[in-house]
């Protein structure tokens, strides 16, 4: 019997899990600030409804940081999950106003053509070099990421970012970033605590972004606004 989308999304995620006793680096230096980091992404989110992010702050945030306080952790304001990426992180910045503008052409085109979704945010995993709250999406979440991929694609914008999958994706809400490497007792935690939150979240409105990695928000700059079913709202 051929996997679920769910099966598949969980067979990835396992694979991309940090586990104690693995050896790892923070991404960047340990005295790096993320809340004034200068590299500067073009990206498609949606952002937590405030009550649902210090929700979230309070449930899974809090617990952690009491632990291993030296790693960023992302304020209620920051939080959102990316929908797709057009442009990664960089310093100067990677894309230009023409960039944006075919941007913004193809989301308008593709979020009228497609109806809003849910993603149910359930998992607390670590990763190499942050620790997300995992987004389990279905197959309208796929089909949307693949005609955004094809429209960015048909105006000579490819992938510009690694991806775990070419075809199966997931999205995730990242809680922390590793000041240091996390210690086998922060990952136990976040292996024992990573069912003890869940939550739905609907889908209705994507905001297209520059931000920093951190998506920080005095970073951050909303450039425009698409209803999925509708189009470009703003």
């Amino acid at each position: 019997m051929p996997l679920t989308y769910r099966q598949l999304q969980e067979r990835i995620i396992n694979r991309l899990r940090l586990l104690p006793g693995a050896i790892t680096q923070p991404e960047l230096p340990a005295d790096h600030d993320y809340a004034q980091d200068p590299a500067m992404a073009l990206t498609s989110v949606v952002f937590l409804p405030p009550p649902l992010a210090r929700d979230i702050q309070r449930a899974v945030i809090a617990p952690l940081q009491l632990m291993e306080p030296q790693h960023y952790y992302y304020p209620p304001e920051a939080m959102h999950l990316t929908i797709k990426n057009v442009c990664a992180p960089h310093d100067p910045p990677l894309y230009s106003d023409a960039d944006v503008q075919r941007a913004h052409q193809v989301l308008a085109q593709v979020t009228a053509q497609h109806a809003p979704f849910v993603f149910t945010l359930e998992q607390v995993v670590a990763l190499t070099g942050s620790v997300c709250l995992i987004g389990y999406g279905d197959e309208q979440y796929r089909e949307l990421v693949l005609d955004l991929r094809t429209g960015l694609q048909r105006l000579g914008m490819p992938e510009d970012a690694r991806l775990a999958s070419a075809e199966v994706f997931f999205g995730n809400v990242t809680l922390c970033r590793y000041g240091c490497a996390p210690s086998d007792g922060l990952l136990r935690a976040i292996t024992e605590r990573a069912y003890s939150y869940r939550a739905d979240l609907r889908v209705e409105v994507i905001h297209l972004i520059t931000c920093n990695r951190a998506c920080a928000p005095a970073s951050r700059r909303l450039l425009y606004a698409y209803r999925l079913g509708e189009g470009s709202i703003t």
